[in-house]
């Protein structure tokens, strides 16, 4: 994997060939650090890959019991569920943009993101945006607050494992109340399912709380810290790689009325986004991919053992030694122009394609890779193509990225009209 030398400028360390260091996963770090939110219960996402004896254990059985929930075929039957959000995404900003209203960006796509996971695999309507829902007494706007929370006491954790003992420090304390929050939410969530359906219904529903409830967990602790595991895991991730796709768009407004052409020729009379499959999105998931290498989901570096000693840039990195790689450089630094957006690296024709493609792995590879990527895929093209169709936006902030778990775009403002007029106009 690269790594980025110390010193100089990004745009300088693009022209570099990147140094590779030989490496092993450590699941440390961050992983453990993911352990505060579930109150030190192992996660899926941090429970180990194998027992003692080296047989593939705990982690697989688990696994292979959850992710048929959240295979095609699964997702496929919440669609209308989706589109149900997305409907109400398109009535908020109607509002917003015939009252000329100012929108912070990045909190609405994480709480339309958020109500579409709830709603698509764990049965809760909280509206969100309505402010009404079947499930709008379990605060869902709160509990999305308290999360943000939790991720920003997760980055403090996870550059000191020591924190959750300074009790004395407020924020601490502040996150074990929320801690404590989270929990009593994904246990009500979870008894009010029990309590409205049948074991037959339980066994045939193919929604990710039913798979869930029916996975042989080592205890109810275990349950409620994979539940909330997989909103903390999916609902920001989605949220900003939605926002990053869109600012890169308004920088290069070639990509974005190529984008524009794509969507009118695929749905003329914008109708339902869900209505396509996902392969009909094809030059825009291009766009997704490359805005995704520039500023990938996973903001924080990656742990990695070296397996031999190596040398980079005069420094000795001696076997053994942990590696913390940062993220967004590794999408870059293998690439002469690394900045620039342009999507059609990822075409197999393009002289790029083997460099992106073998640097950048959005959802990771092998028995750990990200399980739940069906449904952030169809999330990401599914809202990107509703927003694209029914709006026009024009970038009027200066973004500034924030790291923490995920690249957050920070003071994310655009200036949006209905589309049929301005630059997003395709004709």
């Amino acid at each position: 994997f690269p790594l980025r030398r110390p010193g100089g400028d990004a745009s300088d360390d693009c022209r570099r060939r990147p140094a590779h260091v030989r490496g092993v996963d450590k699941p440390c770090g961050l992983l453990e650090a993911l352990n505060f939110v579930t109150n030190g219960t192992p996660s899926l996402v941090t429970m180990s890959t194998y027992d003692k004896s080296g047989k593939y254990a705990g982690h697989g059985p688990l696994r292979k019991s959850l992710e048929k929930s959240l295979n095609v075929q699964a997702i496929a039957t919440r669609k209308a569920v989706m589109q149900r959000r997305l409907d109400e995404l398109k009535a908020h900003l109607d509002e917003a943009v015939a009252g000329k209203e100012e929108v912070d960006f990045s909190e609405l796509m994480c709480s339309v993101v958020f109500d579409i996971l709830c709603s698509s695999l764990f049965d809760l309507e909280l509206g969100i945006l309505t402010g009404s829902g079947k499930d709008a007494d379990m605060e869902g706007a709160e509990f999305l607050r308290r999360m943000r929370k939790m991720t920003d006491e997760l980055i403090k954790t996870f550059g000191n494992p020591l924190r959750p003992l300074f009790l004395w420090d407020r924020d601490v304390r502040e996150g074990r109340q929320n801690q404590r929050f989270l929990r009593a939410f994904a246990k009500e969530a979870l008894d009010r399912y029990r309590a409205k359906v049948t074991d037959e219904e339980l066994e045939d529903d193919p929604s990710m709380i039913a798979a869930i409830i029916r996975a042989e967990y080592q205890s109810e602790e275990h349950r409620i810290g994979d539940f909330v595991l997989f909103l903390l895991a999916g609902f920001d991730t989605a949220a900003y790689t939605i926002c990053w796709c869109l600012v890169e768009l308004c920088g290069r407004p070639e990509a974005y009325r190529q984008a524009l052409a794509e969507l009118d020729t695929v749905n003329p009379s914008r109708g339902p986004a869900t209505g396509l499959p996902l392969s009909a999105y094809k030059f825009l998931n291009l766009c997704i991919k490359e805005s995704s290498r520039k500023w990938p989901m996973a903001g924080v570096g990656l742990h990695r053992v070296a397996k031999e000693d190596a040398v980079l840039s005069g420094t000795d990195i001696p076997q053994g030694s942990v590696v913390l790689n940062v993220c967004p450089h590794i999408g870059r630094v293998a690439l002469q122009d690394g900045d620039e957006f342009i999507p059609e690296r990822w075409e197999p024709r393009h002289k790029d394609y083997d460099t992106v493609t073998k640097y950048n792995v959005m959802y990771s590879q092998g028995k750990r890779n990200c399980v739940g990527q069906n449904m952030a895929n169809m999330q990401v093209l599914y809202t990107l193509s509703t927003l694209l169709q029914h709006y026009n936006f024009e970038l009027v902030s200066e973004v500034r990225p924030e790291m923490a778990t995920t690249f957050k775009p920070c003071n994310l403002q655009f200036k949006i009209t209905s589309r049929g007029h301005g630059m997003g106009d395709a004709k």
